[in-house]
């Protein structure tokens, strides 16, 4: 063979190899692991876009947006870019930085978003007590719940998931909750009060979400207490829920208050029309996180209490217990006299 067939061959021998060889030093391909770490990025990073982008725009307007909206708040996106920069492998090196980037931006979003600052006031010298808690049927533990709520003393208790709790005798009611009314509601609801209950009637019902209202004498006024529930279906749309919550609430009158565990966030565009004759009761007087879902790292406002405009809050406290996958929430309130707007006094 001669010397040009020897440098023929070994031209394109060298040419062969010449994508190996551009590899860098050390170079493996990625293992099952490292491809799902990456795709676990990626992932975190579209969602942050897309709830980030839905936030800004659309909110929960249609189902998919609202499913998006709803698993995606500012306290929820906080901890996914913590988890993303948990997960990014070293060589991700853009996508670390970016993630980095966004982490100072929506903690303070949900900082912002989330956390309620008002002024700690003294209390008038005669206010009334309401506490209401999704107590998760007691999974954790009924009397770690029972310890909360003597601790508390609330004069309306309103419980939802309390299905183990109706099974109880009349005497053991007397002897845990001495000095309470009892009345046993739909879809695992109860509500306990020290005040007279002088009545209940269901107002509507629709698939998915119930709407009790319990009549209480509280300082000598009826208060309506609308105890509502709706069930915890992502795939189903809180339009019409909160919409029948509107309508309900429009053929009330007097003081009213309406509570409970909607599973839907309290930023929820829905409320926006309730918000022109009803306010919360922990935006106009509570302090610290407004999230309530789930325990131990709540991410969501889903459990409401909202008053009328004859209902004043003058503290608002969500506690911090492990009894529970919500927090409960306790309001001290007074009731004025129901004095009528200037379109009922024209009439």
């Amino acid at each position: 063979m001669s010397a040009a067939d020897h440098s023929s061959r070994d031209n394109s021998g060298s040419d062969r190899c010449l994508p190996n060889d551009s590899r860098p030093l050390g170079w493996r391909p990625l293992g099952w692991r490292a491809r799902l770490r990456q795709f676990s990025v990626n992932a975190v990073i579209l969602a942050l876009g897309c709830g980030t982008a839905v936030r800004l725009t659309v909110r929960d307007s249609y189902l998919w947006t609202g499913l998006i909206y709803y698993v995606t708040s500012p306290a929820a996106m906080c901890l996914l870019v913590l988890g993303g920069l948990l997960m990014a492998p070293a060589r991700l090196r853009g996508r670390r930085r970016l993630l980095l980037l966004c982490l100072p931006l929506v903690a303070g979003w949900a900082w912002r978003s989330q956390y309620v600052g008002n002024a700690t006031l003294p209390l008038p010298a005669t206010t009334f007590r309401l506490m209401l808690w999704n107590a998760c049927d007691g999974q954790l533990g009924w009397s770690r719940i029972e310890a909360v709520i003597r601790d508390a003393r609330p004069g309306i208790l309103a419980l939802a998931e309390a299905e183990t709790l109706k099974t109880r005798s009349a005497a053991w009611f007397q002897q845990h909750y001495p000095g309470y009314q009892r009345l046993d509601l739909p879809r695992r609801l109860m509500l306990l009060s020290r005040y007279p209950i002088l009545g209940h009637r269901r107002l509507a019902w629709i698939k998915g979400g119930n709407y009790e209202a319990v009549e209480v004498a509280v300082a000598g006024q009826r208060v309506t207490i609308l105890f509502c529930d709706f069930a915890s279906d992502l795939l189903s749309h809180r339009r019409r829920h909160i919409e029948k919550l509107h309508e309900v609430l429009q053929t009330l009158h007097g003081p009213v208050m309406f509570v409970g565990d909607l599973n839907t966030p309290v930023d929820s565009r829905y409320f926006d029309p309730i918000r022109e004759e009803f306010h919360s009761a922990f935006e106009t007087s509570g302090q610290g996180l407004h999230t309530t879902w789930p325990m131990p790292l709540p991410v969501i406002a889903i459990d409401h209490l909202w008053g009328s405009r004859q209902i004043a809050f003058h503290r608002t406290q969500i506690l911090w217990t492990t009894c529970s996958d919500h927090r409960p929430v306790i309001t001290d309130f007074t009731v004025a006299a129901d004095r009528p707007t200037e379109t009922e006094a024209a009439r």
